[in-house]
């Protein structure tokens, strides 16, 4: 007998089945007892996020009540907000909260408060490193920051720099052999000369984007 067809009754003593309390208490757990063998099922989600197709995310985050996740987002992006929900629930408010939002949706980030740069305090300051950042991507992101950060905490500034960009430059060189022979009374002739020069670099760059002041929230 599986708990998604039990029958109760059967399981009751022989003495006890002619009682029409038990038959009742019986026939109620028929009805209750395989709805939650259904959920439990789904308590094995958590081992299986990266997974999980982009919809079945979507609908964990909605039962999850995740206030901060964002339905555009990437693929990624979903995983990595559903699978940290719970520890930030349980430190809303914090400065991890917002961090871990932060490494989220950019490829990493901090946040820096107001007495690690001698700022106004209750301010703090965000800088996240991301490739392709849009206008529409920050203010989505500003607007989710609001449901993780403190409610007195107040965002100062935003710095967002882009991942540094690697060039291989190859240089090559050679010396081109060339001898000099000079005869002189019991000596042979110089030797020839050969040899090479080998030389490499790399050049790398980033980039800083400071946005605008921003609107105190």
């Amino acid at each position: 007998m599986k708990l998604e067809n039990l029958n109760f009754s059967q399981l009751l003593p022989a003495f006890m089945r002619s009682d029409p309390t038990n038959q009742a208490l019986g026939t109620g757990l028929d009805k209750i007892i395989p709805k939650i063998a259904a959920q439990i099922r789904l308590l094995s989600t958590w081992d299986h996020i990266d997974e999980l197709e982009e919809q079945e995310l979507d609908q964990l985050a909605w039962e999850l009540n995740i206030l901060w996740y964002d339905y555009g987002a990437n693929i990624e992006t979903k995983r990595d907000l559903v699978r940290n929900s719970d520890l930030v629930y349980k430190r809303l408010g914090t400065k991890w909260a917002a961090e871990s939002v932060i490494q989220s949706y950019f490829t990493k980030g901090h946040v820096t408060e107001w007495f690690e740069y001698d700022g106004k305090p209750g301010t703090f300051r965000i800088c996240a490193t991301a490739r392709g950042i849009t206008q529409e991507k920050i203010d989505k992101f500003i607007s989710l920051l609001k449901k993780v950060k403190r409610a007195s905490a107040q965002l100062e500034r935003m710095e967002i720099e882009s991942p540094p960009l690697e060039t291989i430059l190859y240089f090559g060189g050679t010396l081109v052999p060339s001898y000099e022979q000079t005869v002189l009374p019991q000596w042979s002739p110089a030797r020839t000369l050969r040899t090479s020069a080998k030389t490499g670099g790399m050049i790398c760059s980033t980039m800083t984007t400071v946005l605008p002041p921003l609107e105190v929230i």
